[in-house]
């Protein structure tokens, strides 16, 4: 627009039509599933921002940006709530539909629309400056349209229809000033306004639920004050102290209880120090941590009808307090001119205070132990080889130890380890790379329920969703 001032503009399309079917009764390692009614994940995303930067550092001091962005999510899922058909569950069940009365026969499709706008007006003053300052105010709001129905086929079965309206305002800074040459004291702060509404209707086997509207209201603070001190050219250590948060909400399954519907905001404080070395052939970082979690927010999973799968749901709660310690190791190093390693390893240990959960009959014991979704250990170590004449290859390990499902049981999924390999040709400006996904073919659990689906007893069991197996590609990519 001139020479102190530009923008730019941003439009993104997406459409994304996807099958869903996953889950299986025997947990079967060949992915065949039995399902009668096939599932959707489908998304349609339309989104625009338009960002204005001005620059007048050399006249008045000062730069920044405003940018607005809007979006709108369409958004189907959808899947086959009993995981099977008749004829599997009379030939391997023994639940004969005919002498039971009923098929059994579930079907779950929710459809959601999103739609946001966001506002962010940023200044700052010259960085080079000994005292570099940065200034920030941002705003969204959310509306979000839910219509969720789990249908038993032949009757009615379920069905949530509510809106949310959700507004977050904040006021942020970050100020970073050279004590000396080589020793920098940063601080920054951000203080956020939630409010959320939210109006619902529900039905339950054709049985109207009672009306459900609700408002909260909840402010935020955090911030953080680090050391940064430059050893040498090459290396630097830090070490800081911060305060986080996580918004509270509210749930909107129509089994939960009142007391399960709202959920508090979470804080923790955050002590960290890293030590970093970089030059030409290497680059190292290490980072050690601990995190005392504050209203530790947890997911807790139930199922309210031991004949009805879509009665099974997912909800978010508060567990008191808990902690997150560890360690992080990354290196990255050239061993020949061609040769590259690249490593890391991170530490984890958790834990999550006992707490009781409502579950609307009865108040039931969990925590004390490791938190979900938190292996004690993950791990990468890869090869990338690059030749004169364009071609190269990478190769690369990883893994993760054991960690438990979720907060709701105590199932766990095995540790694994997965092989990837690309091998490709770069010329000048196009790259041509045939690339290998889990080429040893490795099965392994991402997702794990404990809960009853199988009639005619519907005891608990686990069952698991498998991660991908061996897939392969091309990908062709262009440089301008």
């Amino acid at each position: 627009i001139s020479s102190f001032l530009d923008a730019k503009l941003t439009y993104f399309f997406s459409n994304i039509d996807n099958n869903y079917d996953v889950w299986t009764v025997d947990n079967n390692e060949d992915l065949f599933t039995y399902t009668d009614r096939m599932g959707e994940d489908d998304q349609k995303t339309l989104a625009t921002a338009i960002k204005l930067n001005a620059n007048f550092i050399e006249s008045i001091g000062l730069a920044g940006y405003y940018q607005y962005t809007t979006s709108e999510h369409n958004i189907i899922n959808s899947f086959d709530g009993d995981w099977g058909n008749n004829l599997m569950w009379e030939n391997d069940f023994s639940f004969d539909p005919t002498s039971e009365g009923y098929d059994y026969d579930f079907f779950n499709h929710t459809a959601r629309l999103r739609q946001s706008d966001t506002h962010e007006l940023r200044i700052h003053n010259n960085p080079s400056n000994r005292l570099s300052i940065v200034l920030g105010l941002y705003s969204s709001l959310i509306n979000e349209f839910d219509d969720a129905e789990g249908y038993l086929f032949g009757g009615d079965a379920t069905n949530v229809d509510c809106t949310f309206d959700i507004t977050n305002t904040a006021l942020y800074t970050q100020a970073t000033y050279m004590l000396k040459p080589t020793t920098t004291l940063l601080l920054n702060m951000r203080t956020e306004k939630q409010t959320m509404n939210y109006n619902g209707t529900s039905l339950n086997y054709g049985e109207e639920l009672p009306y459900v509207s609700l408002n909260t209201e909840n402010s935020h603070f955090g911030g953080k004050i680090a050391l940064i001190n430059q050893l040498n050219e090459s290396a630097s250590r830090s070490i800081s102290i911060s305060r986080g948060f996580k918004a509270g909400g509210i749930n909107q399954n129509p089994y939960l209880s009142d007391g399960s519907r709202l959920y508090n905001p979470e804080s923790n404080i955050n002590l960290e120090i890293s030590y970093t070395l970089s030059n030409e052939s290497t680059y190292a970082n290490i980072v050690a941590f601990y995190m005392l979690r504050n209203e530790q927010q947890v997911q807790i999973s139930s199922q309210q009808d031991p004949g009805d799968p879509n009665s099974f749901y997912y909800f978010t709660a508060n567990a008191g307090n808990g902690y997150n310690m560890g360690a992080e190791i990354a290196l990255t190093k050239a061993i020949t001119s061609n040769l590259m390693l690249n490593t890391s390893l991170g530490m984890l240990k958790t834990h999550v205070d006992e707490y009781l959960f409502d579950s609307g009959e009865e108040s039931v014991a969990m925590g004390n132990r490791e938190q979900a979704m938190a292996p004690n250990y993950n791990y990468s170590i890869g090869l990338k080889y690059k030749h004169e004449t364009g071609l190269f290859t990478k190769i690369n390990y990883n893994g993760r130890s054991s960690y438990y499902y979720s907060d709701s049981h105590d199932q766990t999924a095995d540790a694994y380890s997965l092989c990837d390999i690309d091998i490709g040709y770069k010329k000048g400006k196009t790259t041509l790379t045939l690339w290998g996904k889990n080429v040893l073919d490795t099965r392994y659990s991402t997702r794990g329920f404990y809960f009853g689906i199988e009639p005619p007893n519907y005891d608990d069991k686990l069952y698991v969703h498998y991660g991908d197996p061996l897939h392969f590609g091309i990908t062709v990519t262009y440089d301008y």
